[in-house]
């Protein structure tokens, strides 16, 4: 980025518990002592990796800037929990977990928390504003899944289909091929393309 010199920037990694779940991280900061906080959390089926680029900036700006994976919610990520265990309400308690967690810091001012998120994270960040409004100074939403609760009231969620008045206990949002294509690390955008019409 011109004018910003990324290479200033320190990252650090991090754990905090949710009960018996670790949830893994890391924090991103140019200048020392106490600084103010902001946690970025990513989308759905993404990972802590995807929003670093935003972490590096609000780093250089002056923030510790927190990411983490939610336990689950990654195809490839490093907290604990399965996929099949994770919810928005879930990661609602991952991201409380990590708030609570940066507060026992003595490097962050726990007055002055932002939360940004992505997607899915981005439902999550305002969930957890709204349950906890006055521990939050911030709210910063790029396109958030707010369509989360209407696809699931029509049964049809990214490409998983399911009866709305009969939910499956666990549903899969791609066929059990394009999982192994997904751990594989091949190209999703292709396999969609040959396999599935929006």
């Amino acid at each position: 980025m011109k004018g910003i010199h990324m290479s200033d920037i320190l990252c650090r990694p991090f754990s905090c518990r949710r009960g018996n779940l670790t949830i893994r991280g890391h924090v991103f900061r140019k200048n020392t002592g106490v600084l103010p906080t902001i946690i970025i959390c990513h989308g759905f089926m993404a990972n802590q990796r995807s929003v670093w680029h935003y972490a590096k900036l609000a780093a250089s700006i002056g923030f510790a800037a927190f990411t983490f994976d939610f336990c689950g919610g990654c195809v490839i990520g490093k907290s604990d929990g399965r996929q099949s265990e994770m919810s928005v309400l879930t990661e609602v308690e991952d991201l409380k977990a990590v708030i609570g967690y940066i507060k026992t810091r003595d490097d962050t001012d726990s007055s002055r928390i932002s939360l940004m998120g992505c997607s899915q994270g981005g439902v999550v960040c305002a969930l957890t504003a709204a349950q906890i409004p006055d521990e939050i100074e911030r709210l910063i939403l790029f396109y958030p899944a707010f369509c989360i609760p209407d696809d699931a009231r029509r049964g049809k969620m990214m490409f998983a289909r399911f009866d709305p008045d009969n939910i499956p206990p666990v549903v899969k949002p791609f066929p059990n091929e394009a999982w192994g294509c997904l751990r594989k690390r091949c190209n999703k955008y292709e396999y969609i393309r040959r396999n599935h019409r929006l």
